[in-house]
């Protein structure tokens, strides 16, 4: 249950065109007099949608982010430090203390979409240049999607095996270098560490003999392939990834162009509370899975006399597998 009283049905309806509206999106009444949304096609138009929720978020952790800035200054190459054929990167896992910090503040500082802690099972890390010990970029990765079209298709992935199969990959939701090494292509760097044996090593480390807390089943601690998608269309990263002639990311299409980041987290609060004053369950939370977002957020546009179609967002992203 949220902590927000009730919640009067146009004011909630009001504030979540207006939030549209300001991350740049045009709204127009389609035949049946419902709002739809108009998608900026450009990339600045693309990270202009995503800055009302990213400014939103780096308010929220201004005070970290201030306090915290004189040690990760530490942690940044100055250009002449680095020797391109001297780099050495390492993997640092980034699962607390320090090493989570500088995960968290670069992630915030540098990344033009909003920050995630991600969900279910996670691996997180450091990518650090061992020639100079200053940091080369981050790379993170959490539970994926169950359902995910182009994957499964590709993987001929049908149920009920999919769901053990899925459960045994990751999805990388951060993944990216940090200047300069970011001038040198640090980023296609930091994607061929994504598929190293270190990876593989931490996974199963971490993961063997764990339980399931779903299924309540042991699965095997063997990654079986990750996958990711792409920030704005094509991906400048992943496309022609290769490594000795194989291609280490192999493009798949595209996704469904929907989801709920376009809403402003401080929205949700509200949005469960009205669901609630319907009779709806508004629990989130360990259990309840990724889609759950998605789900009040249809199930409240229908309640305001809203198209559920407004959580198209329209932004392609690029389906990458890892193998």
């Amino acid at each position: 249950m949220t902590e927000t009283g009730p919640v009067d049905t146009a004011w909630l309806r009001e504030q979540i065109l207006q939030a549209l509206e300001r991350q740049g999106f045009t709204l127009v009444v389609d035949a049946r007099g419902r709002p739809r949304l108009l998608t900026p096609h450009d990339k600045t138009g693309l990270q202009a949608v995503h800055a009302a929720a990213r400014e939103a978020q780096l308010r929220r952790h201004a005070r970290f982010l201030f306090r915290f800035w004189p040690r990760a200054r530490q942690h940044l190459a100055d250009g002449r430090e680095v020797i391109p054929e001297s780099i050495e990167p390492v993997l640092e896992p980034a699962d607390d203390g320090e090493a989570a910090d500088l995960f968290r503040f670069f992630r915030l500082v540098y990344w033009s979409l909003p920050y995630f802690k991600g969900y279910g099972r996670r691996l997180r890390f450091l990518v650090r240049d061992a020639a100079t010990g200053k940091l080369i970029g981050l790379l993170g990765m959490q539970s994926p999607p169950i359902d995910l079209g182009c994957r499964d298709r590709a993987l001929g992935l049908t149920r009920p095996d999919k769901v053990e199969t899925v459960n045994r990959s990751l999805d990388v939701y951060t993944l990216g270098a940090l200047p300069p090494y970011n001038l040198l292509l640090g980023g296609k760097l930091v994607a061929m560490l994504a598929v190293s044996a270190e990876v593989r090593e931490a996974y199963r480390r971490r993961y063997e003999g764990a339980v399931t807390w779903l299924q309540g089943r042991r699965l095997p601690a063997d990654l079986l392939f990750l996958t990711t998608t792409s920030a704005y269309g094509r991906s400048s990263i992943y496309n022609r990834l290769t490594f000795r002639g194989r291609p280490v990311a192999e493009p798949l299409g595209f996704t469904a162009r929907t989801g709920t980041f376009h809403l402003p987290d401080e929205l949700f609060p509200h949005i469960r509370a009205f669901l609630a004053q319907h009779g709806l369950d508004p629990r989130t939370g360990f259990g309840y899975g990724p889609r759950r977002r998605l789900q009040f957020a249809v199930l409240a546009m229908r309640r305001l006399g809203l198209d559920p179609e407004l959580i198209v967002h329209g932004i392609p992203r690029q389906v990458f597998l890892f193998r």
